[in-house]
């Protein structure tokens, strides 16, 4: 949750200045395209092979992004100040918004934290191990856990934005997955209220 939250905060003078014409000025959207625009940096990077998924890179990555953020904030602090005096309550409701559904969430996962029974897990242990294949992975595309040697040959970048966030935090990948999913339920919820909010 702190993580995610400090990737919105760190890329807000962004969305400030990209989403000039809505409303809430992209501060729910920050959080998404924070997490997203560090996990490029990094994705591109050991896809190419220029450096390698380590948490040193992504630091390097997410200080870039402050760099930029606060270059932007020097030159909108003025307009930012008055969106937070005018704007307040729209902010602070959006926070409340993002922790009742990302607490509503880690309700259902502790009533069902289980990921190995394909009855009520579903493709939760193959996530699982792909999850796993992308923390050992140095460049990309991953190790497959299946095939040694081999590479997994399947789409992994959701997976890979969690790996991001683990490696960010520390979290055991276990404890994390369960995690991941409350993340993204509440992102999506106050990504689609903020869509919604300003149409």
């Amino acid at each position: 949750w702190l993580a995610i939250s400090l990737l919105g905060w760190a890329a807000w003078p962004i969305t400030f200045g990209l989403f000039r014409s809505l409303h809430d000025r992209g501060y729910l959207l920050s959080r998404s395209l924070g997490w997203l625009l560090v996990g490029w940096l990094v994705w591109i990077g050991a896809s190419l092979r220029v450096v390698q998924f380590r948490t040193m890179w992504i630091a390097a990555a997410l200080a870039l992004m402050a760099l930029l953020s606060l270059l932007l904030w020097r030159r909108q602090r003025a307009a930012m100040s008055q969106f937070w005096r005018e704007h307040k309550r729209l902010v602070l409701g959006g926070e409340a918004l993002f922790a009742a559904a990302f607490l509503l969430f880690v309700l259902f996962r502790i009533a069902n934290p289980d990921i190995w029974q394909p009855w009520n897990g579903g493709e939760k242990f193959m996530e699982f191990a792909f999850l796993n294949a992308i923390l050992r992975s140095p460049t990309f595309p991953p190790v497959d856990p299946y095939f040694a040697g081999g590479v997994i040959n399947y789409y992994y970048y959701g997976l890979y934005l969690v790996a991001l966030l683990v490696k960010l935090t520390g979290i055991a990948s276990s404890v994390a997955f369960n995690l991941a999913i409350p993340t993204v339920f509440a992102l999506a919820v106050v990504n689609v209220w903020s869509l919604a909010y300003n149409l």
